[in-house]
């Protein structure tokens, strides 16, 4: 989101070591299958890795890091992403938290983002309770990253926070409506929930 602009000091992980990022997120490892194919059709040139059960779309072509629940922590490293994408649960299972690059962690609570050093967190937006989960993955992943589309890199804790709020906001508007969509809300939508 735009209008953020504070010096918040270099990135630090969330231990509080500093973690120097080179630009924008350009390699990006997906344990999240619905997120996996989002992220394939939006920015295919940067998606490195994924899943061996991401199966979508068809042909994916990327690195396999294991399952979801056993991700490879090594084979991930190697592949040197900038982003990785996981759930709360496999993230804290497969202790991704250790890995460097910006860390995008989802569960039913919100989101939590990790870029360096700077570390936010959005909370599910107040309104009706969810209904559907149903594309709110993919949701999340449009707001984060357009979000941090423009920031400089790496992103300041204002820019990290905004995107995080913006891809929370489309998941929690997308998870109050039953069944699949054909859109995601668009921003004036997705602000009434915020």
């Amino acid at each position: 989101m735009k209008g953020h602009e504070r010096d918040v000091g270099p990135p630090r992980d969330d231990l509080g070591a500093a973690v120097p990022l080179a630009g924008p997120p350009r390699r990006v490892v997906s344990l999240v299958p619905s997120l996996t194919e989002a992220l394939a059709v939006t920015v295919p040139d940067r998606l490195v890795g994924a899943t061996d059960w991401c199966s979508h779309p068809a042909g994916l072509d990327v690195a396999r890091v294991r399952g979801t629940k056993n991700p490879d922590r090594a084979a991930i490293a190697a592949l040197a992403p900038d982003l990785v994408v996981a759930n709360r649960q496999e993230a804290d299972r497969a202790g991704l938290q250790a890995l460097g690059g910006v860390l995008a962690i989802t569960d039913s609570a919100g989101a939590e983002v990790r870029a360096g050093d700077v570390h936010v967190a959005g909370a599910t937006t107040p309104g009706p309770a969810a209904v559907d989960t149903t594309g709110a993955g993919d949701a999340f992943a449009a707001g984060l990253l357009a979000g941090l589309l423009d920031a400089a890199w790496p992103p300041d804790e204002a820019h990290l926070q905004g995107a995080a709020e913006a891809g929370v906001a489309l998941a929690s508007a997308v998870a109050r409506v039953r069944g699949a969509q054909a859109r995601v809300p668009g921003e004036r939508e997705a602000r009434l929930f915020a």
